[in-house]
């Protein structure tokens, strides 16, 4: 009866080593088949490409477009005022303060974030525009003489990221979004 029972683990070992031989024997040739038949893949991934463009009124800027993009993005925006002499060649060196040398009027689509940039609420699709940006109120008289000798200039600097996923934005920039894709809540 031992006898019998160390044929048959015996054959069993057999089988097995028989079988792992005969996968691999068909698995490499085809493997290597594989390898010398089949053409490299090059990577074709393009990222998509944000333009962001500003439209004025002839003097203020009033909205932007993604009219150049190929995906739609969030934007946010910085707004930087300061004063120049009415050469536009020295920028006065106290510089302008908000509340005191001008006011920003708030636009219902754009929220002001702790870190001075304004979000705009809403992904906005290729070719689309955003609403009215937030705007300058200029307040002429500030009380110091040396500032009236400048005028106030102010410049939108923008940023945009891609719309088409969301983590993109939550992620950079530190947003909430709700369930439409809209930001509800800013840094």
């Amino acid at each position: 009866m031992a006898k019998q029972n160390n044929n048959a683990k015996t054959r069993f070992i057999i089988f097995i080593i028989a079988s792992v031989l005969l996968l691999f024997a068909g698995f490499i040739p085809t493997l290597a088949k594989m390898v010398a038949k089949t053409p490299p893949v090059s990577n074709n991934f393009e990222p998509g490409k944000i333009v962001i463009q500003a439209q004025t009124d002839g003097e203020y800027t009033t909205a932007i477009n993604t009219t150049q993009s190929d995906v739609g993005a969030y934007i946010r925006a910085a707004i930087v005022v300061n004063y120049q002499d009415y050469n536009d060649n020295s920028i006065y060196h106290e510089g302008a303060i908000e509340g005191v040398d001008y006011d920003i009027i708030p636009s219902s689509d754009w929220i002001k974030g702790s870190d001075g940039f304004y979000y705009y609420v809403k992904p906005v699709a290729v070719g689309e525009s955003t609403t009215v940006l937030p705007q300058i109120s200029r307040n002429i008289l500030s009380g110091d003489d040396n500032k009236q000798k400048y005028q106030l200039v102010s410049t939108y600097v923008f940023a945009g990221i891609q719309s088409n996923v969301e983590v993109a934005v939550t992620t950079a920039w530190g947003v909430t979004l709700d369930q439409n894709g809209n930001i509800i809540s800013v840094p």
